[in-house]
């Protein structure tokens, strides 16, 4: 279930079980692994580790640091400049096109949700009102690897937020859109050239700040535009 991460850790010799759970996408499997291990040391009765500076404390110290927002943020490049087909040999092809007009038949094939495009489309316009930073104008991206959606949303220039996206159906039947833990990087356009992935976009300890010079060199992943 989006949202939050559990563990059921039992220990038959001792006849002991317990239960942990965390409201948190984003540094609850660190906290978890905390919290696990420090019981797991009383009830063991092991010298005590100081796991929160293993698994958290450290972990975030080489967190990415990330673009500041801009007073005055640039004006985007035209869209029709940035739309086509970008591909990376190891994350495959994305099709980018705006959030409005999609090409039914290209998008909807990348998934095998038992939905219309439309109804899928809906469901994340629905989530991204809720989402702060999503700003016009907005592409869309169908990540076949992946098995999400991609939203771009404008930042500063050349620079846009990229936001994971995934749906789920809901007990009511009714299907729904939310932003995956992890989902949020950082895109760099290079017009005519291709996109820099940055801040993260392999969900590894850490990630690469945002550039605009060298781009290709110096990103994470680099999505070049087919011709």
């Amino acid at each position: 279930m989006p949202g939050f991460t559990t563990q059921i850790t039992r220990l038959p010799a001792l006849g002991i079980g317990f239960y942990v759970g965390i409201n948190d996408d984003d540094v609850g499997q660190m906290l978890k692994g905390t919290i696990v291990y420090r019981i797991l040391d009383a009830v063991l009765g092991l010298d005590p580790i100081d796991w929160e500076e293993r698994l958290v404390t450290s972990r975030l110290r080489k967190a990415a640091s990330y673009t500041p927002i801009p007073d005055k943020p640039r004006p985007a490049p035209q869209t029709e400049s940035l739309v086509g087909n970008y591909s990376d040999k190891g994350y495959g092809s994305l099709e980018l096109m705006t959030f409005e007009k999609p090409s039914s038949q290209s998008f909807a094939s990348q998934f095998t949700y038992p939905t219309s495009l439309t109804a899928y489309l809906r469901a994340i316009k629905q989530a991204m009102t809720v989402q702060a930073g999503l700003s016009e104008p907005l592409m869309i991206a169908a990540s076949k690897i992946i098995g999400s959606v991609y939203i771009f949303s404008h930042f500063d220039g050349p620079i846009f937020n990229k936001t994971t996206m995934e749906v789920a159906q809901n007990p009511q039947g009714d299907w729904t859109s939310f932003a995956s833990g992890g989902g949020a990087n950082t895109a760099v356009f290079v017009e005519g050239k291709g996109m820099g992935m940055f801040e993260n976009f392999w969900v590894g300890d850490a990630g690469k700040r945002a550039v605009e010079q060298d781009v290709e060199e110096q990103a994470e992943v680099w999505f070049g535009k087919d011709e």
